[in-house]
C-alpha cells in the first residue's frame, strides 16, 4: 500500500452524551446560581468535545494501524503484526472514539477500542493487514 487510508471516528453515543449533559447542567447551574460563568465554562467544554472528536482519527499505513485521539497521550501504534483477534461489538467503556459500535483489536497483552466511521470497510482493510488474526464480526 503506497497511501495512507484514513478513518474518522464514528459520532454516536459517547459524542451526544459529551454534548448533551454540559448543556443540561450549564442550564441547571446558570438558574440555580444565576452567575453568567457558568454558561460560558459549558460552551468552552462543548466546543473542546466537537473540535477533540473531530481530531480522532484510523490511519493505515505499510505496516501499522496508527491511532491518533488529542485526549490521550501517545497512543502506541499497532503493528499488524501483532494482532491476534479482532472482536466488533457495542461496548459501554474506554474506547478511542466516541461510539459504543466498537472495533476491539487484540495485540499481545494491549486491547486497542476505536469506534471508525464505515465500520464494515475498516474491518476489511484490517483483514487484509492481519491475514492470522481472529474475526468476530457481529
Amino acid at each position: 500500500m503506497d497511501e495512507d487510508i484514513i478513518f474518522h471516528s464514528e459520532y454516536g453515543d459517547y459524542f451526544w452524551a459529551g454534548i448533551i449533559i454540559p448543556v443540561i447542567l450549564g442550564i441547571v447551574l446558570s438558574l440555580v446560581f444565576k452567575i453568567w460563568i457558568v454558561p460560558l465554562i459549558f460552551v468552552l467544554i462543548i466546543i473542546f468535545i466537537i473540535v477533540a472528536s473531530y481530531y480522532i482519527r484510523y490511519t493505515f499505513r505499510s505496516d501499522r494501524l496508527i491511532v491518533e485521539c488529542p485526549l490521550t497521550l501517545n497512543e502506541p501504534p499497532v503493528l499488524y503484526d501483532d494482532v491476534t483477534k479482532v472482536v466488533c461489538k457495542r461496548i459501554f467503556t474506554y474506547s478511542l472514539g466516541m461510539s459504543s459500535n466498537s472495533v476491539l483489536i487484540y495485540c499481545g497483552k494491549r486491547l486497542v477500542c476505536i469506534s471508525p466511521k464505515n465500520k464494515n470497510e475498516f474491518v476489511h482493510i484490517l483483514k487484509e493487514h492481519c491475514p492470522g488474526a481472529v474475526f468476530e464480526i457481529g
